[in-house]
């Protein structure tokens, strides 16, 4: 009796390609709930006011209400308009904070309506991250993760709190910067490079952690590189 050529073993699901539904039209929905989710769970911050730092940074910062020039962000501290020199460089804040005094004026409800909906769009970016790292896993463990994510009270502080805008964008630019490296295979082009580029100085200007997103990108690099590596042994065995 002849024996039977030894096969490819199929590969561990974990490294299975990602494959999006690009033909559902209904691909949304699952991001729109979770961006929902999000929202409705710190919808109760929404009538809330300016509190402590707030009162400070919006109200009595000149920088946001017109009395200097908005762009003289880029050249100062975040307390130097109080003349206190600190270690904090984070212009894209005051920025924000700017344009939106300048178009709805010393209310909170619209600085906290923007504070949800960062964290709505970044429970959406996470679960579009999820699903992409964890493609080969059931997708209820994605929604599950993205959830949690939106819900968690961990978050109370940063979503709440208005003077918390750069821990809310600083994780957004991390979320967007990484699920782009993912959908480029962790090989951008120039042009993708150039905007990954883009996505770590918003990084840098809006929060003094968002150094670490370039590591992040490392990181993801070498955890690619050795799920390909297995994906191969596991073939070849």
């Amino acid at each position: 009796m002849l024996a039977q050529p030894k096969t490819a073993r199929s590969p561990a699901p974990v490294f299975a390609p990602y494959q999006p539904d690009a033909h559902s039209r209904h691909a949304w929905m699952p991001f729109c709930a979770v961006g929902a989710l999000a929202f409705a769970v710190y919808a109760n911050s929404l009538h809330s006011g300016f509190i402590t730092d707030d009162q400070f940074q919006i109200l009595s910062n000149p920088v946001v209400t017109g009395g200097k020039n908005l762009w003289t962000a880029f050249g100062s501290g975040v307390w130097e308009f109080l003349h206190y020199r600190g270690n904090y460089f984070r212009p894209l804040q005051f920025v924000i904070y700017g344009f939106m005094y300048r178009a709805f004026g010393a209310h909170a409800f619209p600085f906290h309506v923007l504070m949800a909906l960062l964290h709505a769009l970044n429970s959406a970016l996470l679960l579009a991250l999820a699903r992409r790292l964890l493609s080969g896993a059931p997708a209820a463990v994605s929604y599950v993760a993205a959830s949690l994510f939106a819900v968690h009270p961990i978050h109370t502080e940063a979503v709440n709190w208005i003077a918390a805008l750069p821990d809310v964008l600083a994780t957004t630019c991390a979320l967007t910067g990484l699920l782009l490296f993912a959908a480029q295979n962790a090989a951008p082009t120039v042009a993708e490079a150039l905007l990954h580029a883009a996505i770590y100085l918003a990084a840098l200007l809006t929060k003094e952690t968002g150094v670490v997103l370039l590591p992040l990108y490392f990181a993801y690099q070498r955890l690619r590189g050795a799920r390909a590596n297995a994906f191969m042994y596991r073939a070849m065995s």
